[in-house]
């Protein structure tokens, strides 16, 4: 798919295998920039001025790239979650359930249509206030999952995605 960036596409390709396998591959200006990580390490090419970058991570980007696209729904069935319906309200003329859900000392509120049950929106951080977008849901094997993201930190855009195609195994 595509980074979008000052209304600028960038075109991207990124391969996870959950939790800590990553590899992101982004074209700009005819450059390419790599970014690979094994969950502890992480490597970063930058073509534009011929280095690697080696970092250590404390938390598997694979992860992190996962629960931002997902929300991080999945963990309801393998790890201790709390979650508790607030209320009904509207977001964008849509009737949606608002959700606290509460991970790993993480809570995310979560905007969930009535009507088709698919995430239209999730507060990472209330007081950053992070919250991210979901749009364009398609049919991907058996799930529905979003092809675009719209990220938002103190009502900045900082993230947008477009994905052209998602392929599961």
């Amino acid at each position: 798919g595509d980074f979008v960036q000052n209304r600028m596409k960038l075109p991207l390709k990124i391969k996870a295998a959950f939790p800590n396998k990553f590899r992101m591959d982004m074209v700009f200006n005819n450059l390419s920039f790599i970014k690979v990580t094994n969950g502890q390490t992480t490597w970063e090419y930058n073509p534009m001025n011929d280095t690697v970058v080696v970092k250590t991570e404390k938390d598997p980007i694979a992860t992190d790239f996962i629960d931002r696209w997902t929300g991080g729904l999945y963990k309801y069935k393998n790890e201790k979650v709390k979650i508790k319906l607030l209320e009904s309200t509207k977001i964008e003329d849509i009737d949606v359930y608002k959700i606290e859900f509460s991970a790993e000392e993480k809570t995310r509120f979560f905007y969930i249509d009535k009507l088709s049950y698919l995430v239209l929106r999730v507060d990472d951080d209330v007081e950053e206030k992070k919250i991210t977008y979901y749009k364009d849901y398609k049919k991907v094997d058996k799930y529905y999952l979003p092809h675009s993201l719209l990220g938002y930190e103190h009502g900045i855009p900082t993230l947008s995605m477009e994905f052209k195609s998602v392929k599961l195994n």
